[in-house]
């Protein structure tokens, strides 16, 4: 007697936790069974949510990144070379890398502006041999890293020639209002 009333309390597998984390993984499926197994919902409001469901899924496929595999050729496709002509070989073209800019960053000078933003200002050198324009992450933190953040910065004036230096100014915004517990102002290009 005390079996049957311990299993009418248990409860249901998609109740317990291990249930729950299955249906967030298979919400569609889910959805569409339990309208039609385990509710009494009415008979529109069961198509409407296998329709839904049935969305759901098609904008998943279709929005998920394809990826094509060009299968290697074999030699079984090419025309088989009889033993009088030569064979071709063809030797393997090796593309010059192109130059490109290199940049190095350093922080001029930092103050807080308010207890949650940070100004400084900021030279990017382009080290390279070709011109081109810059794209940069600055970081702040205190000592323990308790107070952090970090910004990304991209030349708005027009590319960077070699050797050239540019000056810009920018904020960025620290967690816990601590911007004036900020001690390390990094910048990498």
């Amino acid at each position: 007697m005390a079996n049957q009333s311990q299993r009418s309390t248990a409860k249901k597998w998609y109740k317990k936790w291990w249930g729950i984390v299955v249906i967030i993984c298979f919400l569609p499926f889910f959805a569409t069974w339990y309208a039609w197994a385990k509710s009494s919902w009415s008979k529109g409001v069961k198509i409407a949510i296998t329709v839904a469901s049935g969305l759901f899924l098609i904008i998943v496929i279709a929005t998920s990144p394809s990826q094509t595999v060009t299968p290697p050729s074999s030699s079984s496709n090419q025309p088989s070379q009889s033993a009088s002509q030569p064979t071709k070989t063809s030797t393997p073209q090796t593309s010059t890398p192109q130059p490109k800019p290199k940049y190095e960053g350093k922080i001029v000078s930092y103050s807080p502006v308010n207890p949650a933003t940070l100004r400084f200002v900021a030279q990017v050198t382009n080290t390279g041999d070709v011109e081109g324009k810059f794209k940069c992450t600055v970081r702040g933190k205190d000592a323990s890293s308790t107070y952090s953040g970090f910004d990304f910065f991209e030349d708005e004036g027009g590319t960077l020639k070699p050797g050239e230096v540019r000056t810009f100014n920018g904020v960025i915004t620290i967690k816990k209002e601590g911007a004036a517990y900020v001690t390390d102002v990094s910048i990498s290009c």
